[in-house]
């Protein structure tokens, strides 16, 4: 004689950790693809390049406003110290002074303007290059060098995905929520939808026998849905092979606890 483990048998589906769509956020004409399609690539990798000539020229021309400002900031402050020593010394007149000191006030200000003219444009010109935000493998390009992007909007250029590791969802129904809740509280244990990672879980594709995969419980739904009766749940296991890939059917099989 030996305990018996029981399990829950279910359904579920593989996707990807992250899945991101790579846009064109700025207007311009498609220099590069920096990619192979289908290509697996590394965070910060530059993906897409597009023509960087008039947002370089534009922060160069903010940069010009700056010091330009800054240098009539400059020329004010002077002004306004010189008009505030007369006016302490009555050689000059409040309104002189108010004068002086609405002027640095207004210069001050350009300056600000112009600062923030020239983080607009960094901005600008970051956005020209796009670049892999995480490790992943990207999918076939979808627009071609020499369009013209982000004319009317964020112009969809690619996805990335990051399929290692990889999430398996599956569902779990009103009912058999409760037999396990019931299951739980016979040995003491409470059912529970958070601190889940100690919790194996075991999935096998269509085409494989038994339940080859391994990972662990990742997460539970704190409530089962009213519209279809049933809590959902996700595991997380390694794909550094890549066998599993998202969108796939797989069977799920997780261990309930054991019957002596």
């Amino acid at each position: 004689q030996k305990p018996v483990t029981q399990y829950l048998e279910l359904t579920g589906n593989t996707q990807a950790i992250n899945s991101v769509d790579l846009v064109a956020r700025v207007q311009g004409y498609l220099e590069s693809i920096d990619y192979a399609d289908g290509a697996i690539v590394k965070k910060g990798s530059q993906l897409f390049g597009i023509e960087r000539v008039n947002y370089q020229a534009q922060l160069d021309q903010a940069q010009a406003t700056l010091a330009s400002n800054q240098a009539s900031e400059e020329y004010a402050r002077a002004e306004y110290q010189r008009q505030s020593a007369l006016s302490r010394q009555d050689f000059a007149s409040l309104a002189t002074l108010q004068d002086a000191k609405a002027k640095f006030d207004q210069a001050s200000a350009s300056v600000q303007s112009a600062m923030a003219a020239i983080e607009l444009a960094k901005t600008n010109l970051g956005y020209t290059q796009v670049f892999a935000p995480f490790d992943g493998v990207v999918t076939n390009h979808l627009v071609d060098v020499g369009s013209l992007v982000g004319f009317s909007g964020p112009t969809k250029l690619a996805t990335i995905i990051q399929t290692d590791p990889i999430y398996v969802y599956f569902t779990v129904s009103e009912a058999q929520v409760l037999a396990l809740k019931a299951h739980l509280g016979k040995y003491g244990v409470q059912l529970r939808t958070t601190g889940l990672t100690d919790v194996p879980v075991e999935i096998g594709l269509q085409n494989e026998e038994g339940y080859p995969h391994k990972g662990r419980l990742d997460y539970a739904s704190p409530q089962v849905e009213s519209g279809t009766g049933s809590l959902t749940a996700r595991a997380l296991f390694d794909n550094k092979d890549r066998a599993l890939l998202p969108g796939l059917f797989a069977r799920v099989r997780m261990p309930i606890g054991q019957q002596p």
